[in-house]
């Protein structure tokens, strides 16, 4: 197997591990960790489970790509982490920062919105004009064309109050785990993460993001304690502005915390 991360050693004694989202690869952090070089700043990009080099490495679920992440960093004895992932990559830092508590030192969650849930999931696509560019939502997009999916307005009420995300694989380009994971669309409350974050939070969310998806900005800003929420003129699903993942993580370095 091909190399499925990238390492930059500098003379930080935390290291930034960067995690990309559905339909990326760690080249996608490739302006961010040159910067990142030019401070001395250590740092890691992986490719998850299904993108990149690691294309063929058989994950699929949250759980298993948490264990592919962690086989990693136990591996090249990270023991002070700064994770920072973009959109499903915000989830897996989530994750590690509950398996790893004494090891995390902070935590960067980039246009990191989880708004959707099998209940409104129809909901979503009477809202937007477009399906949402979610792995989980290509296969459901395809039950709404063939007449299988219906319309749920009546959920408008819950989407405010149900800060849930899909439990959802890499099946958009790893189609073998797709029958693998009878459990990918169960729901995985944000809740059990969440409420376990104790390590300084930077919330970097688009400023134009989509209607329902401000729910789930809300809930992360009001319950990760210590946290502070940046918005950056993107959309969802663009790469969030550099500048301010740089500006964290420079001040992280100076011993400020970010938030």
């Amino acid at each position: 197997m091909m190399n499925t991360f990238d390492r930059y050693r500098g003379q930080t004694p935390y290291t930034v591990v960067l995690l990309h989202g559905h339909g990326l690869n760690r080249t996608y952090f490739r302006p961010l960790c040159e910067r990142l070089r030019e401070d001395g700043i250590s740092h890691m990009a992986l490719d998850l489970p299904g993108y990149g080099f690691a294309r063929d490495v058989d994950c699929g679920s949250y759980a298993e790509i948490a264990d592919y992440v962690q086989r990693i960093v136990d591996g090249e004895n990270l023991d002070d982490i700064v994770f920072a992932g973009y959109s499903y990559g915000g989830f897996i830092s989530l994750v590690m920062n509950d398996r790893l508590p004494d090891r995390v030192r902070g935590l960067i969650l980039m246009a990191s919105s989880y708004e959707i849930s099998v209940r409104t999931l129809r909901l979503s696509f009477a809202l937007t004009r477009f399906p949402l560019y979610t792995a989980i939502n290509e296969a459901c997009w395809l039950k709404w064309k063939e007449g299988r999916m219906d319309y749920d307005l009546g959920a408008v009420s819950e989407c405010a109050g149900n800060c849930e995300m899909v439990v959802h694989s890499s099946i958009a380009t790893n189609r073998r785990n797709m029958l693998k994971n009878a459990d990918i669309m169960k729901k995985q409350s944000l809740r059990e993460y969440v409420h376990r974050v104790h390590v300084p939070t930077l919330i970097i969310q688009p400023s134009r993001c989509q209607f329902f998806s401000r729910y789930s900005y809300d809930y992360l800003a009001h319950n990760i304690r210590g946290s502070r929420r940046v918005a950056v003129n993107a959309p969802h699903n663009i790469a969030p502005a550099w500048d301010e993942v740089h500006a964290a993580i420079r001040a992280f370095n100076s011993g400020v915390s970010f938030v």
